[in-house]
C-alpha cells in the first residue's frame, strides 16, 4: 500500500529514494468485472480482460532504472451512449448512437525510467506510451484506435543533510481515430456528437461517421525531501494543464469542439521511523474543466466558416483528504494501518439549454497491510481496505425527459446514493531457489449501494526473480 511519503516518488528523480523492492515480475493474469445495473453507461457493465505483464526495478550502483510492459486483450460488455474509447478523458465530446453493445478491446502499455545520483545532484527521466484498439463487429461497427505518448525530465538538488528540492515536468500528446460503418440495408440511427449532460451537436446529427482527437498535456511539480535517520518531511505542489480538439473528418476537418482542463494539486507530511512508522499527510486538489463548441455559417465549397466560438460546458471538482498511517516491521512480519477522511465538491453545468448537476461527499477510507515470511521459502501479504462515501447535498436539474439525459442521471444517482467499496488482496510468494520464486497475486472489489453492484475479480500467476 501507499505510505504518507509515496506520492512524492511522482518526481521521476526522487524516486531514487522510494522503498519498493528490487526485482523483476512476470505475470499473466485475467481480469472480471459484472455490474447489475450500469454505473457509467459509457464505459459497459463489466468486462473480461486476459493479460500478460512485466515488472521491474534495478539499482545499479548511482542509478536506479525501472519499467513496465503490459499487453490486454478482451471485451468490454454493453457499452452504451458512447462509441468513443477513453470516455473519462474526452468527455463530453464523444460520438454516439442509441444502440451501443459489446466492444472487442487491446490494449498496449510501456514505461522506463531512471534517476541517477551524482554528488548533491539526482537527474530522472520517464517515458510512457499507451495505445488501444477498440472495435465491434456488428452494427454499429466502430473502430477506434488511441495512442499517447508521456516524457517526464526531473531534476533534484541536496540543499542541506538529505533535503532535497526538486522539480519534475512532463508533457503528453494524445490522439484518438473514429470510424463507424453500417452494414444494414434497413436504415440505421442517427449517430450524434454529444456536447454535455444529455446535449449533442444537432446540426451535425446523422451520418457524419469519422472523427479524430488531437489532445496535449504539460504538467509541472516542485517538491521538497527531507531524510533523517529517523524522520522523512515531504511536500510537492503542482499544476496541470490539458486540451484537446474533437474534429469531425467527414466534414472537411471540422473542428467542433474543444476542451480546456487546469489542475492544481499540493500535498504535504511527515513521517517519523521508531519503534513504530507512523506518518501523517494533507492533500488537496482543484480541477477546472471548460467546453467550447465552434458555431460555423452555412458551408460554402464544403467549407464551413467560423462565426464564433462558446464556452457552454463547464465541470469543477475541488477535493481535500487527510491521511494518517501507523505500522510495524519486524524479521519476519511488518504490518501497517492507514486511515483517511476527505470531502469532495462536484459542479457540472451546461449553458443553452440551461442543466446542472452538484454534489458534495464525505469520504472516509481505510487500508490494512500484513506480510509475513512463512518460512524460509514462502511468504504471504494480505490487505483489505475499504471506503464510504456520504452525500451532504446535492441538486439535478434533469428531468429524464431526454432519452439521452439517462447515463448522466443514473450516474448522478450513484454517486450521490451513499456507495462504499470494499477490497481484500492476497499475494503468495513460493521461492523455488535463491534467485527464482514463483508469485499468485489476486483482488477482489465490491463496488455498489443498495441497488447497484458492480464486482471485480483479479487474479495472474507467475515468475519473481
Amino acid at each position: 500500500m501507499q505510505a504518507a511519503d509515496e506520492k512524492i516518488f511522482e518526481n521521476v528523480a526522487l524516486r531514487y529514494f522510494s522503498s519498493e523492492k528490487e526485482v523483476t515480475d512476470v505475470l499473466g493474469g485475467y481480469a472480471h468485472n459484472r455490474q447489475n445495473k450500469h454505473i457509467l453507461f459509457q464505459d459497459g457493465n463489466g468486462y473480461d480482460f486476459g493479460f500478460f505483464e512485466v515488472n521491474s526495478v534495478k539499482r545499479i550502483g548511482n542509478m536506479k532504472i525501472w519499467g513496465e510492459a503490459l499487453y490486454a486483450t478482451g471485451k468490454k460488455y454493453d457499452v452504451k451512449y458512447n462509441e468513443t474509447s477513453d470516455y473519462l478523458l474526452l468527455y463530453p465530446y464523444i460520438t454516439s448512437d442509441s444502440i451501443g453493445g459489446d466492444m472487442e478491446t487491446k490494449k498496449y502499455h510501456f514505461i522506463g525510467g531512471l534517476s541517477y545520483r551524482k554528488n548533491g545532484w539526482i537527474v530522472g527521466v520517464k517515458g510512457v506510451y499507451d495505445a488501444g484498439n477498440q472495435y465491434r463487429d456488428i452494427d454499429p461497427r466502430p473502430r477506434n484506435i488511441t495512442s499517447s505518448l508521456n516524457l517526464d525530465m526531473a531534476l533534484a538538488y541536496n540543499l542541506i543533510n538529505e533535503t532535497f528540492i526538486g522539480i519534475n515536468v512532463s508533457g503528453l500528446k494524445y490522439k484518438q481515430t473514429n470510424h463507424i460503418i453500417f452494414y444494414n440495408d434497413l436504415g440505421v440511427p442517427d449517430v450524434l456528437h454529444f456536447t454535455g449532460l444529455g446535449t449533442d451537436y444537432y446540426r451535425f446529427r446523422g451520418s457524419n461517421y469519422d472523427n479524430y482527437y488531437n489532445g496535449y498535456q504539460g504538467k509541472a511539480t516542485l517538491d521538497l525531501y527531507s531524510l533523517t535517520n529517523d524522520k522523512i518531511i515531504f511536500a510537492t505542489a503542482g499544476i496541470r494543464y490539458f486540451t484537446f480538439e474533437k474534429i469531425i473528418s467527414s466534414l472537411n476537418e471540422l473542428p467542433m469542439a474543444k476542451v480546456r482542463e487546469n489542475e492544481l494539486f499540493a500535498e504535504a507530511g511527515i513521517q517519523k521511523n521508531d519503534l513504530y512508522r507512523k506518518g501523517i499527510s494533507f492533500s488537496a486538489n482543484l480541477k477546472l474543466r471548460n467546453g467550447d463548441e465552434n458555431i460555423f455559417d452555412d458551408a460554402a465549397n464544403n467549407v464551413y466558416p467560423l462565426i464564433e466560438t462558446l464556452n457552454f460546458y463547464k465541470h469543477n471538482n475541488y477535493n481535500a483528504k487527510l491521511n494518517g498511517f501507523i505500522g510495524t516491521e519486524h524479521k519476519t512480519y511488518s504490518w501497517i494501518l492507514a486511515l483517511n477522511c476527505g470531502i469532495e465538491n462536484d459542479i457540472e453545468t451546461y449553458k443553452s439549454p440551461v442543466k446542472e448537476q452538484n454534489f458534495t461527499n464525505l469520504i472516509a477510507g481505510m487500508n490494512f497491510n500484513f506480510t509475513s515470511r512463512i518460512s524460509k521459502i514462502t511468504s504471504i501479504e494480505f490487505c483489505v481496505s475499504g471506503e464510504y462515501n456520504k452525500n451532504l447535498s446535492s441538486f439535478s436539474s434533469l428531468s429524464g425527459s431526454v432519452i439521452w439525459e439517462e447515463p448522466f442521471i443514473r450516474y448522478f444517482e450513484f454517486r450521490t446514493s451513499g456507495y462504499f467499496s470494499f477490497n481484500p488482496a492476497f499475494k503468495l510468494l513460493f521461492r523455488i531457489n535463491e534467485k527464482l520464486a514463483m508469485l499468485v497475486k489476486t483482488n477482489y472489489n465490491h463496488l455498489g449501494n443498495n441497488e447497484i453492484k458492480s464486482r471485480n475479480l483479479n487474479t495472474a500467476i507467475g515468475f519473481e526473480f
